[in-house]
């Protein structure tokens, strides 16, 4: 939905006193696939670099995190009519109608259950499938896209974080955040595939992705570079297991790159206190 239908909706953007707890909705992806010689479980996560400029100095962040995007508001009026205003929580989420906005704090119980009963059923108010956002990244990071013959899609969950933290978003940094996941686990079946993936994984160092992310700079672009982070599952869990909470200032890293804080949402076998799982039948 373009900028000049969102007016439609007179739906302002950014924090105000009163709309002061930022939603984020989200569909994420479980990637999986057997190694081809160890037949054991591996897990795919996207490896990102970004390059910031600070006081004259070059600094590249180094994420890896879940493949999936935020879910499109499809429908802004089902929502308008149950909570009166909300607004989107910058100009880029209102341009993509993005599911990232600001409510009234005391919203957010009928916001989350707007949620649930929107995901569970696709009714059209949103969308959650994880499947257009991971061809887009594949493409980024491998220069494939998969087709539906080379895997197998199936929905595992919905994820959801009842304590607001505070986002570092660039969309809306440090504003709390109440997030939820629609969680689907993608079974990666095509070889061809799997060797690409195992491959950027081998081939590509997270000095290859920082010198993609300056010449990315040097050209124009945001200075962005992505690949991916292929490893065996029981090797994430055990991360998680030996470490259920990290430090948001002190992250768990893996093959130079800091997981993301959503990593535990897609791994249903870790216990943590900070999500409610709802699975689905």
């Amino acid at each position: 939905m373009r900028q000049s239908q969102a007016d439609d909706y007179k739906i302002g953007i950014g924090k105000t006193a009163e709309l002061s707890l930022r939603v984020s909705v989200a569909a994420l992806a479980r990637i999986i696939f057997k190694h081809p010689r160890e037949k054991k479980t591996w897990i795919t996560l996207e490896r990102t670099v970004t390059m910031t400029e600070a006081g004259g100095k070059t600094k590249f962040i180094l994420i890896a995190k879940p493949f999936g995007g935020g879910v499109h508001l499809k429908n802004p009026i089902a929502l308008q009519e149950i909570i009166g205003n909300f607004h989107f929580d910058s100009r880029r989420s209102q341009d993509e109608m993005d599911f990232r906005l600001l409510i009234r704090p005391q919203d957010w119980e009928i916001v989350r259950e707007f949620c649930l009963e929107h995901m569970i059923v696709d009714d059209g108010v949103l969308e959650t499938s994880a499947e257009r956002e991971i061809r887009e990244e594949f493409m980024d990071a491998l220069e494939v896209s998969p087709n539906f013959e080379q895997y197998i899609s199936r929905r595992l969950s919905l994820v959801i974080e009842n304590e607001p933290s505070p986002t570092i978003s660039s969309r809306s940094p440090g504003v709390p955040t109440m997030r939820i996941y629609h969680v689907s686990e993608i079974k990666i079946v095509d070889s061809d595939l799997i060797r690409t993936i195992l491959e950027n994984t081998m081939n590509i160092t997270a000095l290859d992705l920082q010198r993609s992310a300056l010449e990315n700079a040097r050209s124009g672009g945001k200075g962005r570079a992505n690949g991916v982070l292929a490893l065996p599952l029981e090797n994430l869990l055990r991360e998680y297991r030996q470490n259920p909470a990290p430090n948001p200032d002190n992250p768990i890293l893996l093959a130079g790159h800091a997981l993301d804080g959503n990593v535990p949402a897609i791994l249903a076998e870790v216990n943590t206190t900070k999500y409610q799982r709802l699975q689905f039948s």
